[in-house]
């Protein structure tokens, strides 16, 4: 059974490791799995830290992109449209990807720059992290 302190490990690693200016190394799941106390709800409550961590990440691209376009010039401001035409295209694969390449907290901030919406973001975000810490 999951008691509340390992609850409150759990949610605290998974939101610290998702964070780009944090730090963590996922040690909680690892710890859970090597002494087979690993269930669903551990699963359920490490994937909603970690959606916690990526959306402090996305409101650091937003906010990062609200100063960017007040300084831009107007070239700089056509490429970051191209830029977020594409990343809106791959967002999709680059969100559900970038676990692999261990970038997920740089995706989840370019995510918030690019403006890719909050709904498709948490979608990607959500499945993103339910398979990677399904696979470690």
């Amino acid at each position: 059974m999951l008691d509340s302190q390992t609850a409150a490990f759990l949610i605290q690693d998974s939101f610290l490791s998702n964070l780009m200016l944090g730090g963590g190394g996922d040690l909680a799941i690892t710890a859970m799995k090597t002494f087979g106390t690993y269930s669903s709800l551990a699963l359920s409550i490490t994937v909603a830290g970690a959606l916690c961590g990526s959306l402090v990440n996305y409101l650091l691209g937003a906010i990062f992109y609200k100063i960017y376009s007040k300084y831009a010039k107007a070239t700089a401001q056509e490429r970051h449209k191209e830029f977020s035409l594409f990343f809106s295209k791959c967002a999709p694969l680059i969100l559900l990807l970038s676990f692999f390449l261990g970038a997920q907290s740089f995706a989840t901030y370019l995510s918030g720059f690019a403006r890719l919406g909050i709904l498709p973001f948490v979608v990607y975000s959500v499945l993103s992290s339910a398979i990677y810490y399904m696979l470690i």
